[in-house]
């Protein structure tokens, strides 16, 4: 059995880095990687022909048959392993332990593995049985001079041909450019925009899990571009948690200090602090699958801020929740983090939610940043028509400027500047009031939201406006109305 016990070891040594790599990155050589680790899924008598073809002084030994017999069972310990890492967030989960001061290795023996414990512990024993049978049966045969069917083919044939696998390789570039954000102390920064613009890229860059290719990290005016996440002293709060399973909530928060090296007696007493603070210090002992929604990330702050990290970031914190519980841990934590006066980086495609949590907003497109602002400035005065659109919805119509009035072709107004010539008119829904004044429209929508009603009208010319009107006096659908445009709500851009 000792011959089984050790194919295992070897199995465990080998194949939990092997699936572990294939589970979190994408390389060179990635699915040619994959397709060797369960190429031994082929008949074993023809990779016994070219094992021992390799390696022909292990034959007839002890060792030789570990290894061999070993091969052949790695596929079952890196399929069993990779089923658990798939299903593990496992980029969160070593980024997070990283920003708690955790080095590679340490990440990987302390966080990662025993959070794939089911996976290790169920390729081990099917490893071990498949394993015990094998080499019962071999070492009996092979002590009565008897030999396997492996080393009786490769006494007998002199050629053996290999198997050769391609592997498709895939290349995966992420870019962002002309981004300069300062973030001041104590400030909440909100960094928002679609989806593939850059935000989660620029978060991971000032983490330091992205290296700039150009322009520099500074923290204090301190260069960090090159220093390692675990070195940075920031923290890090992900929309999965990335919570350690196999800890318990306050061992989750004492991570970060203990990793710092902090007393016992220390991290204990802040952990212990900062679940009282956020309202969870009755859950200290739990195990963190059993906790709620918010309340796993409550403890994925807790853990975050024990470390009194130099900066916040938070990745889509909010997402995934109901809204009523949304709304509360919105204003929870503005409370929290004004509070205690820590600097945040907060990534949202919220618009909404970066309203009422952030000091200031960046409005990121395509890798570049369009406009960065308090929420009132992006909101009421957009740098460009991108912006205008992204945040909340906006009305955009072509006019002219003209001596002091706007000519939309088929209605004037007074123009809220002194600009002439081409401009787009940026006018919010609640800007439009209806009754009388110059635009005269045919209401096409009606959408019933409670609060108010929001109707979309067509104009003249084609184009149409969304309208934010009163239930009470919404007009319907086909109904033609008279619209007034206050020009103090509206934004102008120049068309130059």
């Amino acid at each position: 059995m000792w011959l089984a016990l050790g194919g295992v070891l070897v199995n465990l040594v080998v194949g939990v880095p092997i699936a572990y790599a294939v589970a979190r990155y994408e390389f060179r050589g990635r699915d040619l990687l994959n397709a060797l680790a369960v190429l031994p899924l082929a008949p074993g008598i023809v990779l016994g022909v070219a094992f021992l073809r390799a390696y022909p002084t292990l034959s007839g030994t002890d060792f030789g048959l570990i290894v061999g017999y070993s091969l052949l069972k790695a596929p079952f310990m890196v399929m069993a392993v990779q089923s658990s890492f798939d299903s593990m967030p496992l980029r969160q989960l070593e980024e997070s332990a990283r920003s708690l001061g955790a080095s590679w290795p340490r990440t990987f023996l302390w966080v990662i593995v025993p959070n794939a414990k089911r996976g290790i512990v169920s390729g081990a024993i099917i490893c071990w049985a498949l394993a015990a049978a094998e080499f019962n049966f071999s070492y009996v045969v092979f002590s009565r001079g008897a030999r396997p069917l492996a080393l009786f083919l490769k006494a007998n044939i002199s050629n053996s041909s290999f198997l050769t696998t391609a592997a498709a390789v895939s290349v995966f570039f992420l870019l962002v450019a002309d981004v300069s954000l300062t973030v001041g102390d104590g400030e909440i920064l909100g960094v928002v925009g679609p989806s593939g613009c850059g935000k989660t890229t620029t978060l991971r860059t000032i983490a330091g899990f992205e290296t700039p290719t150009a322009g520099r990290v500074l923290f204090d005016d301190e260069d960090v571009t090159r220093v390692p996440p675990e070195r940075r002293n920031v923290g890090l709060v992900f929309q999965s948690y990335a919570l350690f399973e196999n800890m318990t909530v306050r061992e989750n928060v004492q991570f970060g200090p203990k990793m710092r090296g902090v007393p016992e007696a220390e991290r204990r007493e802040r952990a212990s602090e900062l679940l009282d603070l956020l309202g969870i210090g009755e859950l200290a002992d739990r195990d963190p699958t059993t906790l709620s929604g918010g309340q796993q990330q409550r403890v994925g702050l807790a853990r975050a801020l024990a470390i009194e990290p130099t900066i916040l970031l938070l990745d889509e914190p909010m997402t995934g929740l109901d809204a009523q519980l949304k709304t509360r841990l919105r204003r929870e934590l503005v409370d929290l983090l004004d509070g205690l006066d820590v600097t945040a980086l907060y990534v949202t495609h919220d618009q909404a939610e970066a309203m009422v949590v952030c000091d200031r907003m960046a409005v990121m497109n395509g890798g570049r940043v369009e406009q960065v602002g308090t929420p009132e400035d992006v909101y009421e005065r957009p740098a460009n028509e991108f912006v205008a659109d992204f945040i909340g919805t906006s009305n955009r119509l072509p006019a002219t400027a003209r001596d002091g009035r706007l000519d939309f072709g088929h209605a004037t107004t007074t123009a809220p500047g002194g600009g002439e010539g081409e401009v787009t008119v940026v006018a919010r829904p609640q800007a439009f009031r209806v009754g009388d004044g110059p635009f005269e429209a045919t209401v096409r929508e009606r959408t019933y939201l409670g609060e108010h009603v929001r109707a979309v009208a067509d104009l003249p010319d084609g184009e149409s406006v969304t309208l934010r009107v009163d239930p009470a006096g919404a007009p319907a659908p086909g109904e033609q109305v008279s619209l007034a445009l206050d020009t103090d709500r509206v934004h102008v851009l120049s068309d130059s």
